[in-house]
């Protein structure tokens, strides 16, 4: 089954004043660790070394792969989007939206935690689009955590979830998750994955929730951030 949902154009409405500089930012930051790992790489040095930078390189490689499609599926939603629903368990698309956004912000300093339980959690879901929306808000947690970062699948009476939570600073009071380029304190960026996470989700007849987290606060501060992707059952 396909159907077409238009996007609200409020994303565009912030083009001219922010996203050049913030896409020049989240540019600047991966393309800077590529080059210092290609420089280390023309510098003598252990296979150990060297295959260490070629890991870097590769992961600041798919950090800018990843900028190249978020922008280009703000672009999508800016259109009629035709979603393709399918019953599908919910624990392997949070695997494999784990995994992508694993491989594209793992931090060694900082611990990623699943826990999908044992029991099917089905909804209906076009994979692309729900397994980015995904990706999007795990990525984002490894980038603000400081030590940890779990990603859950729960199922209640009326709804299958998608909990992620970090031990980061957590939501500034106020925050708008509808608001496209909306920072977190404490990381530029685009700012982009909630706003596009919960357009996906109003899609899919479900929704987008903010809090904080249950993770035990770093080092005895602030609670952390908790994002919930809940789709009915």
């Amino acid at each position: 089954m396909a159907t077409r949902v238009p996007y609200s154009p409020d994303v565009f409405a912030f083009v001219t004043t922010q996203l050049l500089r913030q896409v020049a930012h989240d540019i600047r930051s991966p393309a800077g660790v590529v080059h210092n790992a290609l420089e280390e790489l023309s510098q003598e040095g252990t296979p150990e070394q060297q295959e260490q930078m070629k890991q870097m390189a590769q992961r600041g490689i798919r950090r800018l792969l990843r900028l190249a499609d978020r922008l280009s599926m703000v672009a999508e939603l800016q259109k009629d989007v035709a979603y393709t629903y399918e019953r599908l368990d919910l624990r392997s698309l949070a695997e494999s939206a784990t995994n992508h956004a694993a491989s594209l912000q793992s931090r060694r300093t900082v611990t990623l935690t699943r826990e999908f339980g044992e029991s099917a959690a089905y909804a209906l879901a076009d994979v692309r689009w729900l397994v980015a929306a995904i990706s999007e808000v795990v990525a984002n947690a490894l980038r603000f955590a400081r030590s940890q970062v779990r990603v859950r699948v729960a199922s209640t009476a009326s709804a299958v979830e998608v909990v992620i939570e970090d031990d980061g600073p957590g939501f500034p009071e106020g925050f708008d998750i509808d608001a496209p380029f909306n920072e977190r304190p404490g990381v530029q960026g685009l700012g982009l994955s909630l706003a596009v996470a919960a357009d996906v989700l109003t899609a899919h007849s479900g929704s987008l929730r903010i809090g904080a987290s249950t993770l035990p606060p770093y080092r005895q501060g602030p609670a952390g951030a908790s994002v919930t992707l809940s789709l009915p059952r």
